[in-house]
Order: C-alpha cells, then sequence, then structure tokens
C-alpha cells in the first residue's frame, strides 16, 4: 500500500486540479450530487485527457482526498459480530446538494429523547469546507443510519448509528454545528461516558480540521484557543437561541434554567458531555465479566469508551499484545489523539478480537481489567 508521507509534492497546484477534478464531475458522475464515488467512477474521471496524469500515481491521490476528509470511505460493520462489511464507495458530503425533507428531526430530535451541545464559530462567514470535513470525518467512523429505508446523509446534515440504542446527529445551523445523541427510549437513559467520549472527538476532530484555516481568522485572544470555536451546551428545550458556555461553571451547582422558555434543564443532562471517567469504579464485590459476555466482539461506541479509559501508549501496547504489529500502528496516521486510539482499537477488533482477548491484553499491559467492566456495562 502507498502511504502519503513517502512522498514530497513540489508543485501545489496539482493538489488544486486533484480537488478541481471532483468538483467539476458532477455532470458526469450523477452519483455525486448524493455524494457518493466509487472507486472505478473516480478511475473514469481521472481517465479523461484533462486528468489522465493523476493515474500514474492514482493510490496517493485517493489516499490524499481520503486523508483531508474530501472523500471518506463508506464503512458497514455487521451489528451482531462487529465485523467490516467491504464496500466499494466513498462519500462526499462536500457535494451534496439533496436537503433532509424526512420526518426523523421532527420525530426523534425531540425533549425527551436526546442532548445536545454547539460548535460555535467565533466568525461569521465559516467556509464550507470545515463542516463538511467534520461531517466527512463522521463517516469515517460510524455507519449512516437508515430511516424509512432512506440513508440520514443531506447537505449540513447528517446521522449515524453509534449502538443500537444511540444515534448521533450533527447539522449545520448558521454559523454553528448542532450535535446531539439520541436515545431510543428517552434521554435519560443515554450512557454518561459514551457522551463525553464522543464530543471529546469530535471537538479534537474539529480542532485539527479549523486549524488550517485559523490564520483567516483575527482574534484578540490568540493564546486562548488557536482555532475559532467554542462549545457551548444546548438547554433541554433545544432552542438554537438556549446556549450555555461550556466553561461556565455556574450550571454545575444549580438547575439550568433558560431564558427564553423557562425550560428547566437537570444539571446531570449539562454534565453528561464531561464525565469523569476517574469516577466510575468498579466496587469491592465486582467479579468481573459475565461469561456469555466474553465471546462477544466489542461494537464501536465500546471501542470508544475504551478510548476514553486510557493512554494512547496504553492503547498502543494493548494493540500489542493483541496482535498489531508497530508498523500497521504507525500507518494510521491521525493528527488527533482520540481518533489514532479508536482506529487502533478498531484494527484489534477487525482480527476478530473478543471481549476476553481485550481483557487478556489488558491484564498482559498492566492495565486494571476492570476498565472493561464500565464499557460493558
Amino acid at each position: 500500500m502507498t502511504y502519503i508521507e513517502n512522498y514530497i509534492v513540489i508543485d501545489p497546484t496539482c493538489l488544486i486540479d486533484v480537488l478541481k477534478s471532483i468538483v467539476t464531475s458532477v455532470p458526469i458522475i450523477a452519483s455525486l450530487r448524493q455524494g457518493r464515488l466509487t472507486k472505478s467512477d473516480l478511475a473514469n474521471i481521472w481517465s479523461s485527457k484533462k486528468f489522465s496524469h493523476f493515474l500514474k500515481h492514482e493510490e496517493y491521490f485517493r489516499q490524499l482526498l481520503v486523508h483531508y476528509d474530501i472523500l471518506s470511505e463508506m464503512r458497514r460493520y455487521d451489528r451482531e459480530s462487529g465485523k467490516k462489511i467491504y464496500v466499494d464507495c466513498y462519500l462526499v458530503p462536500c457535494m451534496i446538494t439533496t436537503q433532509n425533507t424526512s420526518t426523523f428531526v421532527e420525530k426523534h430530535l425531540t425533549t425527551d429523547k436526546c442532548v445536545g451541545f454547539v460548535f460555535e464559530f467565533s466568525a461569521t462567514d465559516v467556509p464550507d469546507a470545515i463542516p463538511c470535513r467534520l461531517i466527512a470525518s463522521i463517516l469515517s467512523i460510524w455507519n449512516v443510519k437508515s430511516y424509512e429505508n432512506v440513508d440520514l446523509l443531506y447537505s449540513g446534515f447528517v446521522a449515524v448509528v453509534l449502538d443500537r440504542q444511540h444515534d448521533l446527529v450533527v447539522q449545520t445551523e448558521h454559523n454553528s454545528m448542532a450535535v446531539y445523541i439520541v436515545f431510543k427510549e428517552r434521554k435519560e437513559l443515554i450512557t454518561r461516558d459514551l457522551a463525553s467520549c464522543v464530543r471529546e472527538c469530535l471537538e479534537q476532530n474539529l480542532a485539527r480540521i479549523s486549524e488550517v484555516y485559523s490564520l483567516s481568522f483575527t482574534s484578540d485572544n490568540l493564546t486562548k484557543r488557536y482555532v475559532p470555536f467554542d462549545v457551548k451546551l444546548k438547554s433541554g428545550c433545544l432552542s438554537p437561541t438556549c446556549l450555555l458556555d461550556a466553561e461556565c461553571k455556574q450550571y454545575r451547582n444549580q438547575l439550568g434554567v433558560c431564558d427564553n422558555h423557562k425550560y428547566v434543564t437537570p444539571k446531570s443532562e449539562l454534565d453528561i458531555w464531561y464525565t469523569d471517567r476517574t469516577t466510575l469504579q468498579c466496587t469491592d464485590s465486582c467479579q468481573g465479566i459475565l461469561d456469555a459476555v466474553l465471546s462477544m466482539l466489542l461494537n464501536d461506541a465500546q471501542l470508544l469508551r475504551i478510548c476514553n479509559s486510557l493512554t494512547k501508549d496504553e492503547v498502543r501496547k494493548m494493540a500489542f499484545h493483541l496482535g498489531v504489529s508497530n508498523t500497521k500502528l504507525d500507518a494510521i496516521g491521525s493528527d488527533s489523539i482520540p481518533m489514532n486510539k479508536f482506529y487502533s482499537l478498531r484494527i484489534c477488533r477487525e482480527k476478530y478480537k473478543s471481549c476476553k482477548d481485550f481483557i487478556k491484553a489488558m491484564q498482559t499491559a498492566k492495565i486494571n481489567r476492570h476498565t472493561m467492566c464500565q464499557v460493558i456495562s
């Protein structure tokens, strides 16, 4: 396999031409309007006289587009086994023009089923590439949710499946991006540290993505944050205007009451995005994981929760004891530490390693095996 770090680009304008080859292909590749592109479609685009020189390094340019979240590999995982299902297709969020006409938002983004927060940009004119790239990075992790036989992927909107009970929704709202976790029954049952893991993962991904554009913005306090966005928590009423600064500690001592609707948001609902994993400890009577569970493969939500409990070095040691080589781990190449940890553990799972294998690797790596208890519970 060809890796992009093995190449040096001496003519940066050729990278612009690579992007141009995708953007200008809508009339030729009709599926691009729905944000889908197969490898054969890409080969056909680059077979034209205008772009034929890209075929000489086809694998390099394809990986480059994936690395910068222009193309997102469509991932499918069996819900029962967690095994990867090969799909010869890329998703291209920046090319999607279809608007969300489903009833999903009306029926499921409700005050009784979901909680949310917002990435609010400090500038009014934010490049479309930023939210598109965040959506692309989300699609590289989780399966798109199918609702009424339609994939919930639209312009500025995506819903993905975290596990059997939790869905993640991201949608663009003016100069912000709203993030919601939806529970199948009611929001009080949302797994607390899963919400915290999702927030941390997306925040660090957005920071990495936005850093490229940070020089385009001005700020009076560049030392506070090199990326021009803030995290704000949504009131339980879910109104776009009822937001609370995540860095404000006042809500931790009292109920959150929005000024516009007088909706009372419980403290626990606001705290859910910043759950302290160190407070989740097993009792002395804990007997570990049930035998019936040990043979199961972990799902993506469980892998993400493990990542939030371990350091990058601990994850790497555990992956090594699960049979993953350093070469394989080094090839991940993600700049985001949470994503690097997540992809490392996903490689382990794709080697069909069970929950029992993970626990054994934890013990070998001198990691408390009870870490898994909180993830499986």
